[in-house]
């Protein structure tokens, strides 16, 4: 068997700001939108549709810019500032894993802004060390459907039964057990590295 361990990115392995509104006060940009109630990032169908490849990045920059009531520039660095710093823990995770011959990768429901550089070792070598990486808005599939659980598993090579996943979505984390995987919903306001660590010991997968 080859066991592969596939993370999702933003809330378990990157902390990431979950409103519009925190990540405007991360960048520093004041937003027209009201302070409450809090939107949360899906909240903005625009954005959905970028990490479904259903809208290009001008598209996209011009839409939010209207919803938050500010400029193209300012747009980009309220986006910017979704992505916070990689959890504890999370790269040696992966290193332990990788040592102990399991494979890794993500599938993430991500953007190209986001996945050029939650990928570069210099910003999250904890994700750029995975091995297989999928993301939305390359493939043009998003979790929870059950299309891109398929694809991972074409791609990476792995039986269902091979895969175990974390995600900070339940409805992705049960998606995924629905295609016969192994997956947990993890805290993103817990220790995630923990979270995740506890698991695999249950699983047999990583010793205590």
């Amino acid at each position: 068997m080859s066991r592969t361990v596939v993370f999702d990115l933003g809330g378990v392995m990157v902390r990431i700001n979950r409103t519009w509104q925190e990540a405007a006060q991360t960048a520093g940009v004041r937003i027209g939108m009201p302070a409450l109630p809090p939107v949360a990032l899906g909240e903005l169908t625009i954005f959905n549709h970028w990490q479904a490849a259903r809208a290009g990045p001008q598209d996209y920059f011009d839409a939010l810019a209207e919803a938050l009531s500010v400029s193209h520039d300012e747009a980009r660095l309220v986006h910017s500032a979704i992505l916070m710093e990689p959890y504890p823990g999370t790269l040696a995770l992966v290193e332990e894993l990788h040592a102990l011959g399991l494979r890794t990768g993500c599938l993430s429901n991500t953007n190209a802004a986001h996945f050029d550089r939650l990928t570069s070792p210099d910003h999250y070598p904890n994700i750029a060390v995975l091995e297989t990486k999928m993301a939305s808005h390359e493939v043009g599939l998003e979790k929870p459907g059950a299309e891109i659980y398929r694809l991972f598993e074409q791609v990476a090579s792995a039986q269902p039964e091979e895969l175990v996943f974390f995600d900070d979505l339940p409805e992705n984390a049960a998606a995924a057990r629905d295609c016969g995987w192994l997956a947990f919903a993890i805290d993103p306001f817990g220790d995630t590295a923990a979270q995740m660590r506890g698991h695999l010991v249950e699983l047999g997968w990583l010793n205590a």
